[in-house]
């Protein structure tokens, strides 16, 4: 229990600690980027990850969470660099609003990316009592957070063609956490967890 509050509080706080000074216009820019990001890295990873399985076999459990990681973090610095070479001057609003609205941007942000942080650890190997442990069940702030942003980000976009797969969140949720709770025995699958 006391890992899904040391969760739930310590990484948004940690996220505004990072991005509280990036003014408000940088703030909402990374807010793009990161939608962006984490729905072209949700929509490319499981092929991606159905190759590295090919090579990789007993990365089965790990594959996809380490691919949708690596296509957010390339698709996010590259999208990061186009849009600091677009807008190089950030918007000001002004000595009054500015304070306000960096704190809102600053806010915005921690929430994007804490939510994309929740919704990317369905994919995780981590057991079901791992990740009620960790990110609470259906009422919790983090499995709200995760939920939200998986219909809004990832379900309906794709319910009119983006990813080519209609995706629900649901869904999604269910196989990655039946998925991740085989890793409870030893020997699933076929696939053995051991040092040989």
């Amino acid at each position: 229990m006391w890992i899904h509050v040391l969760f739930s509080l310590l990484i948004p706080l940690s996220l505004f600690a990072l991005v509280w000074n990036q003014g408000f216009w940088t703030n909402i820019v990374s807010c793009f980027n990161i939608v962006f990001a984490s729905a072209f890295a949700i929509s490319y990873a499981g092929p991606l990850s159905q190759k590295l399985v090919e090579k990789w076999a007993t990365g089965y459990y790990f594959a996809e969470f380490l691919c949708i990681w690596l296509i957010f973090i390339l698709a996010f610095i590259i999208l990061r660099t186009i849009t600091s070479t677009l807008s190089k001057v950030p918007v000001r609003l002004g000595d009054k609003l500015d304070p306000f609205a960096d704190w809102i941007g600053a806010v915005m942000v921690s929430v994007v990316m804490y939510s994309w942080v929740c919704f990317s650890l369905f994919a995780a190997p981590i057991a079901s009592d791992g990740f009620k442990d960790m990110l609470g069940s259906g009422g919790s702030p983090s499995n709200m957070a995760a939920n939200i942003y998986g219909k809004v980000v990832i379900e309906w976009p794709s319910q009119f063609g983006m990813g080519g797969t209609k995706i629900t969140t649901i869904k999604y949720a269910g196989d990655r956490m039946g998925r991740a709770n085989e890793l409870t025995t030893k020997e699933t699958k076929g696939w053995v967890f051991s040092e040989k």
